[in-house]
């Protein structure tokens, strides 16, 4: 077994800490930012680093499937069909 004493900066985060950092995570916008703070940020334990940049993963694939399906319900519409729709036309 290896007698290496874990170097300071390889602590494990408190349950305090982690508990503030989901919490800064469901705050929208501040959470953008400081999940890229975290994540390129040098000195940041790298288990925040990793959860942050995991979180820019998720809200970049929020994004692009709300943007997806935007797109899809604009291309979709057709002003006619909605009209007959509203009159009660076939």
């Amino acid at each position: 077994m290896d007698n290496i004493k874990p170097d300071e900066k390889e602590r494990p985060i408190s349950v305090a800490a982690w508990v503030g950092t989901i919490i800064v995570s469901l705050v929208p916008l501040l959470n953008v930012v400081v999940f890229f703070y975290w994540s390129f940020r040098r000195g940041v334990d790298p288990n925040r680093r990793n959860f942050s940049r995991a979180g820019l993963i998720v809200i970049c694939l929020f994004l692009l499937l709300t943007l997806w399906v935007f797109i899809y319900m604009v291309i979709s519409f057709d002003p006619a069909d909605r009209i007959k729709a509203f009159m009660m036309l076939e």
